[in-house]
């Protein structure tokens, strides 16, 4: 029998002037379904919510609610309704008045009023506080308010727009157990934006991961916490420890200098992975028993396990353990070959390769930019690949260089920062020791002389 969803998104893009905030998101919810938009900043996880309740008309793409095309449908006349961050009560009516309010509106009877407005209030775990002023109640009280007035019109629907955003941590999470409780009882789906992790995982049926706009992975809270599709995924979701390795046969992987079986799909030989090792899947061991070896950094005891930062050559590993060796220890450090993940690399491969031409013999242009390079004997108009590694690039300041562009990812890679950069449609990727915010404008200052010149031919590789 096939699946009957509720809301179902197709082929959703939001522009806002030249700015593509949104491109390309499909996915359904179900009737009774928890599912949760999560992402950092800047993703279009409001604006996607947004489009669901109405408050945005996508550029292109369909909204289906029931079956029904939400094309044109006002936000009061969808069977929807949105809670948001900053709450938006009635600081003038008490706590029975702003519940009570879309039912005033559409004119119920005031006994009926009466009856559901109590029976919210209990659900919501507010009995008896009818005639409190919405200006003394605590942030969780007032927050329970805003979901007992969306509630009360019984949407098929509701969107909650980082509801906990404004709370204390231990307000937070006391609520993020009420809000899953609430659901489960009333038995219709919510549909949840945050970017904080946690309660994506906790709550969730179901997680969309956002990026630039697109649908990075969708799945289970276990999906996505075990099979992160990619380095972002990873680093978003929960501490990792995150190394560049290498197929050197089709079933065996190199990371950091050790060799390690590897049979959960097909890698060819050659190919450059990112892999990833979970803190609490690494066991500490005598140094001559690890897979790799390090000297002890820093031990920080967190409640539960103690956070421990070991040196392996240069890189950084993160452990979570319930033992904790002695700061400049060195140790052995070993894991289950199970707990090992694999992920194809966000980039093409593990160097940028860029179409040029040769303009004189001390300068090339790329993308219609001229820069100074090493002298060449090559001859000018000559079309050319340069094979730039990630190190031999800067990240500047935008006004620094010619070639600006904005930042699309950072992920740490023990040692360094591995950043990708879109200028113009063409992706760079950078290794920096410094961190940036994900986002902004850069500009980029690369190293010619540590590039390596190919003739392009006419099947040449562009890696945009």
């Amino acid at each position: 029998m096939k699946e009957k969803y509720l809301l179902k998104l197709s082929g959703i893009v939001k522009d806002f002037g030249d700015n593509r905030v949104i491109n390309d998101v499909s996915f359904s919810v179900k009737s009774n379904e928890f599912l949760t938009i999560l992402g950092p900043s800047g993703c279009g996880k409001t604006t996607l919510l947004r489009a669901i309740g109405g408050f945005e008309e996508p550029t292109a793409g369909k909204i289906f609610l029931n079956g029904e095309d939400m094309a044109g449908i006002p936000p009061h006349k969808r069977q929807v309704n949105t809670v948001f961050q900053k709450y938006a009560l009635f600081p003038h009516l008490n706590v029975f008045d702003n519940v009570a309010f879309g039912l005033k509106l559409k004119k119920v009877p005031k006994d009926e009023i009466r009856k559901r407005v109590k029976a919210m209030l209990k659900l919501v775990d507010l009995k008896g506080f009818e005639k409190r002023n919405i200006t003394k109640l605590s942030g969780g009280q007032q927050q329970r308010v805003a979901i007992a007035r969306a509630l009360i019109n019984h949407p098929k629907i509701l969107l909650l727009d980082e509801p906990l955003g404004a709370l204390d941590l231990k307000l937070r999470k006391d609520m993020q157990i009420e809000l899953k409780q609430i659901q489960q009882n009333l038995g219709i789906a919510f549909v949840y934006v945050t970017h904080d992790q946690e309660e994506a995982l906790s709550m969730s049926d179901t997680v969309v991961v956002m990026k630039d706009g697109k649908i990075a992975q969708m799945g289970t809270p276990q999906d996505i916490y075990n099979e992160p599709v990619n380095a972002f995924v990873a680093d978003f979701i929960g501490e990792n420890n995150i190394f560049d390795g290498e197929m050197i046969e089709d079933q065996q992987v190199e990371i950091l200098g050790a060799v390690l079986p590897y049979n959960d799909g097909v890698w060819p030989k050659g190919m450059p992975v990112d892999a990833v090792i979970r803190p609490e899947d690494v066991k500490v061991v005598a140094p001559e028993n690890g897979y790799w070896r390090g000297r002890v950094e820093s031990v920080v005891f967190k409640g539960v396990h103690y956070e421990i930062v070991v040196n392996c050559g240069g890189y950084q590993w993160l452990i979570h353990s319930t033992a904790a060796p002695k700061v400049d220890e060195e140790i052995g450090m070993t894991i289950d070959l199970y707990d090992l993940h694999l992920m194809k690399k966000m980039f093409d491969g593990a160097e940028n390769r860029v179409p040029a031409e040769i303009e004189t013999a001390t300068s090339v242009l790329i993308d219609g930019l001229s820069f100074e390079i090493p002298e060449t004997d090559r001859e000018r108009g000559e079309k050319v690949i340069l094979r730039i590694p990630p190190s031999a690039i800067d990240v500047v300041g935008d006004e620094e260089s010619p070639l600006t562009g904005t930042l699309l990812s950072v992920i740490y890679k023990g040692k360094y920062n591995e950043m990708i950069v879109d200028c113009g449609g063409r992706r760079w990727l950078i290794q920096e020791d410094r961190d940036e915010q994900v986002g902004i404008r850069v500009g980029l200052k690369i190293d010619f002389s540590q590039a390596l010149t190919e003739s392009a031919g006419d099947d040449s590789n562009d890696p945009s």
